[in-house]
């Protein structure tokens, strides 16, 4: 058993392995032992992270850390200072802008708690002799099993015996296909598990037959439970912009610990004499304590200087702001996104959404519906066209696609209407509070005819009044056939469905214009070669016989599936979502790759490919490999062409490969529904969950959860979220000029001869109260939208380069503008207020100047935005609040004073100049290609 795998062992082995008996199952005792030993049946979602552990993950990030520990020490030198708050407004700030982030991310986890549906199931367990009735997580490795069709597996187990299995493994593989089982061992080595075909897996469903299997993994060590513990496993990336702000800090904070060197060297010159004075006294044995106490303090004060002025200087440069804009920024964003449907964990997967280069899709339940539709029913007459979505049973019937089947017309089409109402005896279950869609309850193919047969009844076939459902044979493997036995007015007939040849070799006669027709050779031919034309446009073939019976109590399948009569065939499909082509459509426009990877087999889901217009650049077919064939030379043909197909991918490979796209520098989305996605989703930049349909596993691992599984509010979502991106860059800009002309004035303000230092919390002013409210509102600026315009690093060296120009720029007119205030003036009001005002004001412009560098300031160009310009008019407020509103200025550190006309007219004169400049920017710009809005 150790040395083996489940699928190679002899029955005997391992049921000798677990102390089971293949006809008594597990004695109570050996029950309770296996207990103790592997635990619980249980396969338990990771706990949901309070709201106080979201809070502490903000905080740890790089900048919050950095930031916080300035805060504690300027908080500290100035404990004593009444009237100084800036480490306190500094502090406020920063926890402000963890709690906005704590907020969204606890809202969108409760949320989407309310969409997952985590259910238990009961089965058939033999113990003691006795079968009973158990929950699935009761069980324990050699408990023995009873399977029949509609159920769920509870575990994962080795079959005993096997009837006419068929399990549907869609949600561990993907695939559509319905899979035989058998109970004999397998002695290939290293089998794929999809090809385990004489085990059965937990949470896949039986479709058809009975069996008897043994238990031999529950919980997490089932595979259901592996893929489960792999998506939990994986570590949550940092987003393009956490971790562009992550190097940021840590770069920033070395800056100042370098930066606060030539300070300190300064300090100490000027203090040594003080340091000297100390040491003479303790040396020559000088008691008198006061002139001790007088040297310490005076030294004391010159280290107290160097850490004040390092703590303005990490004020200036640390980007406390621009979390809170982008926040802001991007709460605006989703509120006018029309997405109302669709679930941010975090707001900055928008902002990572931007960045996406490549978008990965599973294909079952994804690009596809996962409810099997019969869309044709094909007989001698002619076709009936079935219109419809899903399991629903709204639709119409039409003739040759022209007339509407009703009461007068049906007559013709008696059989085959007949065949498929009674081919089934499920019935679809109708929306539910927890389910809002028709959904199966039986198998996919048999809830397909269940969904005909409503439209059948309400178009005019009237059912027959005296029914009774006497007999019903399983699918067979071996006859690739099922028939059920109908009472129908005193008349006994079984009706027959299966593959096309099967049927077609147990049929006599055929059946048309209601006429019973030798089924000779060419006859045989013709149906195959009709049904060979379908199959061809991606039909799955399902042909329909009948056979009237005499009255007998007990039937074989002989007697029930031999000398049919042919009525013809349904054609199904698994169509795809109806928003599909126009998805495919805008991630073209969008100029990303598209990678479809899928359990299901490569060739079924190129079919569909094309089917919804996935082609490459060439307009060619779309490479289609199976997951082990894939080479290195597959990621460059991907680069070309634009779209790759991985068929038969485990949820192992689908991680993987996500992973490896990243190494190769590639931003990442994907998008998914069942367990086998989860991994891949978690490893994902963005990992998108179809809600409605997905797994619990899946939405825990999302980023992002589409509610009503309209993969168009992904595409629409991608398409505005890279368009917000370069709203986002220009918005970066114009918060780095402000950022280093902080940084220049306050670097510099510490040579100037009156040495008036900016405090902290002027800067926490400009940064966060007057500046945010105007680049927040540009995050959303519609009139500065490029569409297609490809995502760019907020903190690349072009956007720094371009910071420091402006910066420069601001931090050299507001020096001149200082410099005549205090050569006429004098006052520290004069001083104060030009310093903050002129950042603020020339930022401000250099916003209007981002936002539109081709148009004149005047121009309607540049104030076509209303929210935009309230929020310049909000700056002004802030200036004015600091210098006319006693409580503000006393806040600030602002001495409370009527600043003069003087004072106005310089900040007038310094807006004008950089106005000046900016226009001969612009004009510079025009004599360029003009930008695209």
């Amino acid at each position: 058993m150790r040395r083996k795998q489940p699928y190679q062992s002899q029955i005997d082995d391992l049921l000798k392995f677990f102390g089971s008996n293949h006809f008594t199952g597990l004695s109570n005792d050996l029950f309770f032992r296996q207990k103790k030993r592997y635990g619980s049946n249980r396969i338990l979602l990771a706990k949901a992270k309070s709201i106080f552990a979201i809070f502490l993950l903000e905080l740890k990030k790089p900048l919050f850390f950095v930031m916080m520990v300035m805060c504690l020490i300027d908080i500290i030198i100035h404990s004593n200072d009444s009237g100084s708050y800036s480490g306190w407004l500094l502090l406020t700030v920063l926890l402000m802008n963890a709690s906005l982030g704590t907020w969204q991310e606890w809202r969108s986890a409760k949320m989407l708690d309310k969409i997952k549906h985590q259910e238990h199931s009961v089965c058939m367990v033999l113990r003691n002799s006795k079968v009973s009735k158990v929950n699935d997580f009761q069980l324990v490795p050699g408990d023995i099993v009873l399977l029949s069709a509609g159920q769920k597996v509870p575990a994962d187990l080795r079959l005993l015996e096997s009837e006419g299995l068929v399990a549907d493994e869609f949600v561990l593989f993907g695939s559509t296909e319905a899979k035989p089982k058998h109970n004999r061992p397998i002695l290939d080595n290293n089998l794929p598990l999809y090809q385990w075909d004489n085990c059965c897996f937990k949470g896949t469903k039986i479709i058809a037959g009975k069996a008897k299997g043994l238990v031999y993994g529950i919980g997490v060590n089932t595979e259901l439970g592996k893929i489960k513990q792999l998506s939990q496993s994986i570590q949550n990336r940092l987003t393009p912009i956490e971790s562009e702000l992550k190097k940021g800090a840590i770069f920033i904070a070395y800056f100042l610990l370098v930066l606060s060197l030539p300070m300190l060297w300064i300090n100490i010159r000027a203090t040594s004499h003080h340091l000297e004075e100390l040491l003479k006294l303790f040396v020559g044995g000088n008691t008198n304590t006061f002139s001790i106490l007088l040297a310490f303090a005076d030294f004391k004060n010159g280290v107290k200087n160097v850490i004040e002025e390092t703590i303005t200087l990490g004020s200036a440069l640390m980007p406390i702001g621009l979390p809170l804009q982008l926040y802001f920024g991007l709460l605006i964003a989703l509120r006018k996104f029309p997405l109302t449907d669709v679930i941010f964990k975090k707001l900055s997967s928008i902002e990572t959404l931007g960045s996406i280069t490549t978008v990965v899709l599973d294909k079952t339940g994804t690009m596809s519906s996962n409810e099997m539709v019969i869309q044709r029913l094909v007989t001698a007459e002619g076709v009936l066209h079935i219109s419809g979505k899903g399991y629903s049973p709204d639709g119409d019937i039409k003739i040759d696609n022209q007339e509407l089947l009703n009461n007068s017309n049906y007559n013709n089409y008696e059989s085959i209407l007949q065949a498929t109402l009674f081919c089934t005896h499920e019935q679809n279950n109708p929306p539910t509070a927890a389910i809002p869609y028709w959904h199966a309850r039986g198998e996919a193919t048999d809830a397909a005819f269940a969904a005909a047969g409503q439209k059948i009844l309400k178009s005019g076939l009237k059912s027959d009044t005296n029914k009774q459902l006497i007999q019903i044979f399983e699918f067979e493997p071996s006859t690739q056939r099922s028939s059920m036995l109908w009472r129908l007015d005193g008349i006994n007939r079984s009706f027959v469905k299966g593959t096309i040849e099967s049927v077609l070799e147990a049929s006599l006669f055929y059946i048309k214009d209601q006429r019973r027709f030798r089924l000779d050779a060419d006859s045989r031919a013709m149906f195959l070669a009709l049904a060979n034309e379908y199959e061809k446009k991606e039909f799955r073939i399902i042909a329909l016989a009948t056979k009237e019976l005499n009255d007998f109590s007990y039937y074989t399948t002989e007697d029930t599936e031999q000398r049919l009569d042919f009525i013809g065939f349904a054609c199904l499909a698994d169509p795809p979502h109806e928003d599909m082509p126009l998805v495919i459509e805008e991630l073209k426009k969008l100029d990303v790759n598209i990678v479809v990877v899928t359990g299901d087999s490569p060739g079924i889901t190129r079919a569909l490919s094309r089917r919804i217009g996935l082609t490459t650049v060439n307009q060619q077919a779309p490479r289609a490999i199976y997951f082990n064939q894939k080479t290195a030379e597959d990621y460059e043909r991907l680069k070309q062409e634009k779209v790759l197909i991985l068929g038969r991918s485990s949820a192992e490979n689908k991680q993987q490969f996500i992973k490896e796209l990243q190494e190769n520098g590639e931003i990442v989305a994907v998008i998914g529904d069942g367990v086998n996605d989860a991994a891949a989703i978690k490893q994902a930049d963005v990992g998108v969950a179809l809600a409605i349909r997905g797994a619990d596993e899946t939405i825990e691992a999302a980023q992002m959860a589409l509610v009503k599984d309209k993969l168009s509010f992904f595409a629409y979502g991608l398409a505005e979220s890279k368009a917000l991106s370069l709203n986002i860059a220009i918005m970066t800009v114009s918060y780095l000029s402000l950022l280093f002309a902080e940084g220049f004035v306050a670097f510099a303000d510490y040579f100037l001869p009156n040495n008036v230092l900016i405090d902290p919390s002027l800067i926490v002013l400009s940064d966060v109260v007057a500046v945010t409210a105007p680049l927040s509102v540009l995050v959303y600026d519609k009139h500065s939208f490029q569409k297609g315009h490809k995502h760019q690093k907020l903190l690349s060296a072009n956007n720094l380069l371009t910071g420091v120009g402006f910066g420069a720029a601001i931090a050299i007119i507001t020096f001149i503008t200082n410099y005549l205030a205090i050569h006429f003036s004098g006052t520290q009001t004069s001083y104060t207020f030009l310093t903050f005002a002129g950042l603020v004001l020339l930022t401000t412009q250099t916003i209007m100047y981002k936002r539109a560098p081709k148009h004149s300031i005047f121009s309607s160009q540049t104030l076509n935005n209303n929210a935009l310009l309230i929020a310049i008019g909000w700056v002004f407020f802030c200036i004015l609040a600091l210098f006319y509103i006693p409580v503000v200025s006393k806040l600030f550190g602002s001495t409370y004073q009527q600043v003069g006309w003087f004072e106005w007219l310089l900040l007038l004169g310094s807006s004008l100049v950089y106005g000046i400049i900016l226009e001969a920017l612009r004009f510079i710009n025009t004599k360029k290609e003009p930008l695209a809005y």
